[in-house]
Parts: C-alpha cells; structure tokens; sequence
C-alpha cells in the first residue's frame, strides 16, 4: 500500500514486478506508473484548474517522454500490460469518487515533492530518459511507414505500368559509395538502373514507384543521370565528369520463374554517441515459391556504466514469390501484393538487392 497525500491511499499491488527484478532498478517502475497516471487522471477531472501548474509539471519532469517510454515497456510484457489496465481502472474509480476534491488533490499533487519523478525516481527516470530518443525514432519509423501504407492505398502500384517500364530497362551495372555506419567508413556498393534511352538511375525504388519512372523522375530528379559506352566500356555522368562504373559485371534480368532457396538479411542502422538503432530485414525464399519475411529493431544506450534498451519484432509473414526480370512479387497470405526491385546473378544468387539493398545469406 502506498500513501498518498492527505490520508488518500492507492494501491500498487494489482503490478507484477517480476520484469524488473535483478536491482536493475526498474523494480520503481510501478510506483512511477501509478504517480504519473494518478496525476494524468485528477488533471482530466479538474480541466479548468491548476493548467499551467500541471503543463509545467509535465515539462519539469519529462513525462511526455516517460509516457512514449512507459508504453513502450508495457508492450513487451502481457502480463504487466494486462494488471496495467486493472490499475488503471481502480485509478480512474478512485478518482471519480473524490469528486469536487479532485482538484484539491491535484493541487497539493503538482507541487509535492514525492510526486516529482525527475528528482523522487531519479536513477530510474535517467534510465528511462536514456532510451526515450531510440523508442521516439522507431516511432516515428513507423508513422512513416504507415504514411507510407496510407500512400501505396491512396495510389496503388500498377503492374502493367511496371512491365512497360522493366521493358525499358537496358541493364544494371554497379559502383560504390561512402557509408557512415557505426563509427566506421565503409565503401557500400549499390546497383545502378541502365534506360534504353541513355538514362540513368541511382534509386532501384523507381522501378516500383507509384506512377512508375516518370513520375520517380519528376520527384527525385537528383537521383536520375546519364549513361554512355566509350570505346565499349559503360560510364555514368557524375555530377559533370563521365566516370567509369566501380564494377565491370552487368546484371541482366533474371528469367520468369527463377527461384531462390536461401536465406537473406539486411542489417541497417545508425549510431550517434553511446546511442545506436539497427534494424534487420529478413526473407527466406523456398525453391518451391514460399517465402516468409520479418524484421527486427534495436535500440541500445549506455550512458554512465548503464546500459539500456529496446527492442521490436515484426511477426512473420507468409506467402508466394515470383521473379520475373528486375521485379520480385511478393504475394501475402493475407492477399496483399507487394513489389520489390530485385537485382541477381542468377548463377551466384547471393547476395541479392531489393529495392536497392543488399541482402546476404
């Protein structure tokens, strides 16, 4: 039983603090949940009173962050999630019986001394604060690709646009570029899209690009240039010197209905101080036309000896494959359909590109 102030008594019991055993001291975690949430529900009863003292108290304390943090570890563990709605339940009911009193609590709350978690829960909110950047990008990842969900509905791909502009694709050649990943400078190559018509492209993505390569074009215009054959080599305009391609190997299209029986991944990310966020994309394809896809992030910090984390896998997904030139279809068995660019040697298939990225076994 925790006390409240005066006399109010709520209880942490309904938490199961099992995830947070080991003195790792997360085991403060439900006493700080409770604290914020008690907060958050006497300020929803009291809407007209104490608003810049509970505006401020939010800023002071973090507890926009803590919120997107909090959340974030409530998702990992159904059991917690599941006695997280029963407290907040007796929360909001304790609440609701105080009344006209609500405000008076919220008052006294706002500037009590236990119920300032920057300072009362310091070590744990430091830890928590320590991750809120990672979990805040991977938010944000995934808004993108919600929007970009919402995009691919609002203006679906059309096969046929995509086979009339694969038919006009003359090969696929490669160079290299400089990468910053974790702290080292790599040298990353990348394919690189050869038109009939002496022009080309940076960004295999044109190939599945909602109004196909004109409209890609017209968006990224940076990303298209020229190629040429001097004395039977292959150059691309770079910037305004023509320069030879880092790599002598074409890449022509693979034949309808090669298939693959490997396992590939893609393994990406950022590092910025003692923060890093990987993300790995995984396809497994089977020589009878079965796939099955899924992808996992990462996000660590270490900061003062501590080290935290979090972490968020994609369940995987199942369906048939086709592959057909530059284009992989990806038939879901949830009867979406998907395209990716894909670039091969059909003799040696592995590593493969999808959409630009290089996926190994």
């Amino acid at each position: 039983m925790k006390r409240l102030l005066s006399g109010f008594i709520f209880s942490t019991a309904a938490f199961s603090t099992s995830v947070f055993s080991g003195g790792s001291g997360f085991e403060q975690f439900p006493n700080l949940y409770t604290n914020i949430r008690f907060a958050t529900e006497l300020a929803i009863a009291c809407p007209n009173e104490h608003v810049a003292a509970y505006q401020s108290w939010r800023e002071r304390n973090h507890i926009d962050d803590i919120d997107i943090v909090m959340d974030a570890l409530l998702a990992k563990d159904k059991k917690l999630r599941s006695n997280i709605v029963k407290a907040d339940k007796a929360m909001k009911e304790k609440v609701s019986s105080l009344g006209s009193k609500s405000c008076v609590f919220l008052g006294q709350i706002l500037i009590s001394e236990e119920y300032q978690p920057a300072t009362h829960y310091k070590d744990l909110m430091d830890k928590l604060l320590a991750i809120a950047p990672q979990v805040k990008a991977l938010k944000e990842k995934e808004k993108e690709k919600e929007k970009e969900k919402e995009k691919e509905k609002e203006s679906p791909l059309d096969p046929v646009l995509i086979q009339k502009d694969l038919a006009k694709v003359e090969t696929v050649l490669f160079d290299k570029k400089v990468v910053h990943s974790y702290g080292m400078i790599l040298n990353e190559a990348y394919p690189i899209l050869l038109f009939e018509n002496g022009e080309a492209c940076k960004d295999m993505k044109a190939l599945v690009f909602p109004g196909g390569v004109e409209a890609h074009k017209a968006k990224y215009p940076k990303r298209w240039t020229q190629w040429r054959k001097s004395w039977g080599d292959y150059e691309w305009l770079k910037g305004d010197k023509w320069k030879a391609f880092a790599y002598d190997d074409e890449y022509p299209a693979i034949e309808k209905g090669f298939r693959l029986n490997n396992k590939f991944h893609y393994i990406g990310g950022s590092s910025t101080g003692d923060s890093t966020v990987t993300t790995i994309r995984n396809f497994q394809f089977f020589s009878d036309g079965r796939f099955i896809s899924g992808a996992q992030v990462y996000a660590s910090t270490e900061i003062s000896d501590t080290s935290s984390t979090f972490n968020h896998v994609s369940p995987d997904q199942k369906g048939q494959y086709e592959i057909d030139g530059y284009l992989l279809t990806l038939r879901y068995d949830s009867g979406e359909t998907r395209y990716r660019a894909i670039v091969l040697d059909a003799k040696d298939p592995s590593p493969i590109w999808l959409n630009g990225d290089g996926y190994v076994e």
